[in-house]
C-alpha cells in the first residue's frame, strides 16, 4: 500500500500518511479508521503524533477504558509534549470538580478506569510536574486522600512544602490558601494515619498555624460586597452539618488561589476542637473526655478548657 522506509527520512511522512487515511475512514467506517491506526502505532511506536491521533479516536467515540489506556501509554513514553500535558491536567481536574458536564465526567471516568498504579503514577508525576504551588499540593492531596498508604512517605513532605512557600511568599496574614490547604485539609490527614512519626515539637507547631488561621479566619467581619472576610452560612444551607455539637455552621472567605468550594470551612470550631484532640492524644494529653460529654454549647465546650482545664500534660 506503501514504501515504509523504517527509520529513515521519510518514516514521518509515512506515519503521516497512515494517520490522514485513518481520518479520512472515521467518519464513514471507524473501524476501518482503527485499523489504520493500529497499523500506525504498530509501525511507529515512538511517533507521539500517531498515538495521540489513535487517543482522539477512542476519545471521540467516548471509550473511557481504551482512552485512559492510550492516555497513560503516552503520559509514560512522551511526557514532555504539552498537548498530552493539558490532557492529563484535565483529567486531574475533573477528579476535583462536582460538575456533571459530559467532558468533566467522562475525565474523570477515564482516571477511574486506570489500574491503581497507574492512578498513582499520574498523580505523583503530575505533582512534580506541576509549577504552580497550589497546583501541587492540591495533586498530593488527591494522592493522599484516594492512597492513605502514601501518607508515611509524602503527608510530612506536604505539610512542609505549605510551611516552606507560606513562609516564601510573606503573605500578612493566616488567611491564606497554603494555611488553608495545610490546616483544614493536610494536618487532619497526616495526623489521623498512625504509620506517621512526627515529634511533639512539630505537632505543637502545626497546632499554633492551626490555632493562628481558625481564630482570624473566624474573627475577620462579615463580607459584605467586595470583601473578603468570612460569612456565616444559615442553618439551612445544605453544607449544614447534621448533629454537629457546635450547630453545624460553615463559613465562606474569598482566598486568593483558592476556589469558592476550596474556600468554604464547614463547621470551623468543631475542626479546630478535632484537631486539638487528635494532636492531644498524639501528644500523650490526659483528656477528661468525660468532662466534656457533660457539655452541649460551644460556649460551654470552650469554658471546659479556660475554666477547668480539659487536658493535662504529661
Amino acid at each position: 500500500v506503501f514504501k515504509m522506509a523504517a527509520g529513515g527520512r521519510n518514516s514521518r511522512e509515512d506515519s503521516a500518511w497512515l494517520v490522514s487515511r485513518a481520518r479520512e475512514s472515521l467518519k464513514s467506517d471507524p473501524h476501518a479508521a482503527k485499523a489504520w491506526l493500529i497499523t500506525a502505532r504498530t509501525l511507529f511506536p515512538g511517533e507521539f503524533s500517531v498515538q495521540y491521533e489513535a487517543y482522539s479516536v477512542e476519545q471521540a467515540a467516548g471509550n473511557t477504558t481504551g482512552a485512559a489506556k492510550m492516555l497513560y501509554d503516552m503520559f509514560t513514553q512522551f511526557s514532555d509534549e504539552a498537548i498530552l500535558q493539558a490532557e492529563v491536567q484535565k483529567m486531574t481536574s475533573a477528579l476535583q470538580s462536582d460538575s456533571r458536564d459530559p467532558d468533566i465526567v467522562f475525565y474523570a471516568g477515564m482516571f477511574e478506569s486506570l489500574p491503581s498504579s497507574a492512578q498513582r503514577d499520574v498523580l505523583l508525576k503530575s505533582a512534580e510536574k506541576s509549577g504552580n504551588a497550589v497546583d501541587h499540593c492540591r495533586l498530593v492531596l488527591l494522592l493522599l486522600t484516594r492512597f492513605p498508604d502514601t501518607r508515611p512517605e509524602h503527608g510530612v513532605k506536604l505539610v512542609d512544602t505549605l510551611l516552606d512557600t507560606e513562609k516564601r511568599e510573606s503573605l500578612p496574614s493566616p488567611v491564606n490558601c497554603y494555611r488553608k490547604l495545610l490546616v483544614c485539609d493536610t494536618i487532619p490527614l497526616v495526623c489521623s494515619s498512625p504509620d506517621i512519626d512526627v515529634s511533639h515539637k512539630q505537632l505543637y507547631r502545626w497546632l499554633q498555624k492551626a490555632m493562628e488561621f481558625y481564630v482570624c479566619f473566624l474573627t475577620q467581619p462579615p463580607a459584605r460586597e467586595g470583601s473578603k472576610g468570612p460569612v456565616l452560612s444559615s442553618d439551612k444551607s445544605p453544607l449544614k452539618r447534621q448533629g454537629s455539637v457546635f450547630g453545624g455552621l460553615s463559613r465562606h472567605a474569598t482566598i486568593e488561589g483558592l476556589s469558592d468550594k476550596e474556600s468554604i470551612v464547614p463547621d470551623p470550631w468543631e475542626r479546630l476542637h478535632e484537631l486539638m484532640m487528635t494532636i492531644g492524644c498524639r501528644c500523650g494529653w490526659e483528656i477528661n473526655m468525660a468532662s466534656l460529654q457533660e457539655e452541649r454549647s460551644l460556649a460551654d465546650k470552650w469554658q471546659v478548657y479556660r475554666k477547668r482545664g480539659a487536658w493535662r500534660t504529661s
